[in-house]
Formats: structure tokens, C-alpha cells, sequence
């Protein structure tokens, strides 16, 4: 299933969590809990033999933390922090942001300000033009191809939005689209399937 794959890029409400967390702000108390952050049993299963096989990875995905107030969190820190109480919490990077929140993409406070939105990821790896505010999620997509330095042939693309998926496979990226709540069996085993 990971023949020829280098790199799994995935997202995370409703494909590796069960859930949508709606981009809401969370307590790290909240979280811990794990009641409204439930991992899918096979995203993790992935993520682990993915990581025994030494691939890459990494999470894209649009809630970034500018609504989060003192002491809760969310955007990167709650991707962080639900692979930390699953045990998970690989080096891996993170890009939570929606390019459509940064309308003035060329300007530098702005270039600058996306860094906030990433972990593991420093502001020269951030790729962001304007030409991407109305394509998905293929800023995130080329960012973490270029900072792994591998070609979208070789990355594999893990997603609940149909969109997602079609920006991808257009881009050239394996892709598996999650039909349900969180990644299933079938969702790996109809990855053959053409969007």
C-alpha cells in the first residue's frame, strides 16, 4: 500500500481524529480527556508503521490558533498535543492556517506572521502566493513537498475533503479520501479508486 510512498501528509479533523473539532479553542485539559478529539484507530496504526518505515509526515490543515485566548489552544498546538497524549509526538510538521485569512500575501509582516501558524517549519520553507488563496490546501501541499525535497509522486495525501483530494491528485500526489469519520480499512483499500 506505501509502495513507491516517501511521505504521508495528513489532515486532521475527520481523517486522523474521528471527529471536526470546527476549529474551536480547547483546553489542554480538554484535550487530555480525549472526548472531543478521538484519534482514528487506523490513522494511528498508519502513523506508526509509517514511522517504523521511516517515512515522513506531516499534517496540513486550515484551523489555524488566531482564536484561541489565554490558556486554550488550537491550530498546531492541539495537532501537538493529541499526538503527544496518543504518543505520537514525532518531530513531524505542521501547517495550520487558511491562506484565505492572509489576503496581502506579499507583504513580509504578513510572510512573517504565517510562521506563527506552523511548527517545525522555519519562514523560508513557507511557500505562500496569492495564487493560492482559492486552490485548497496546495500551499500546504507544496510547502512540505519542498521542505522534505521530494517530488508529489512520492507523497502521499490523506484527506475527508473531496476538494482536498482533487488538488492533490491534480498536483500529481498519491491521495486516499476519507468517506466517513476518521480513516477506515475501506478508505485504505479503495485508494486505488481514481478521483
Amino acid at each position: 500500500m506505501l509502495e513507491g510512498i516517501q511521505a504521508i501528509i495528513w489532515d486532521f479533523d475527520c481523517t486522523f481524529l474521528q471527529t471536526h473539532t470546527r476549529g474551536s479553542p480547547m483546553t489542554p485539559t480538554d484535550v487530555q480527556k480525549g472526548k472531543s478529539t478521538p484519534v482514528s484507530t487506523y490513522a494511528k496504526q498508519l502513523f506508526q508503521h509509517a514511522y517504523r518505515l521511516k517515512l515522513c509526515q506531516g499534517f496540513a490543515s486550515f484551523a489555524d490558533n488566531r482564536l484561541a485566548k489565554n490558556g486554550q489552544i488550537q491550530g498546531w498546538e492541539l495537532i501537538q498535543k493529541v499526538l503527544h497524549r496518543e504518543g505520537l509526538d514525532r518531530a513531524v510538521p505542521i501547517i495550520a492556517l487558511n491562506p484565505a485569512n492572509y489576503q496581502k500575501l506579499d507583504k513580509k509582516e504578513d510572510q512573517k506572521a504565517l510562521e506563527t501558524h506552523c511548527l517545525h517549519l522555519k519562514q523560508n520553507h513557507i511557500r505562500l502566493k496569492t495564487e493560492y488563496l482559492h486552490q485548497g490546501k496546495r500551499m500546504h501541499y507544496e510547502t512540505l513537498s519542498h521542505f522534505w525535497k521530494l517530488p508529489p509522486s512520492n507523497i502521499l495525501v490523506i484527506d475527508d475533503s473531496i476538494e482536498n483530494i482533487k488538488v492533490a491528485y491534480a498536483l500529481g500526489y498519491n491521495v486516499i479520501h476519507v468517506k466517513g469519520k476518521g480513516l477506515t480499512r475501506n478508505d485504505i483499500l479503495q485508494r486505488s479508486q481514481r478521483v
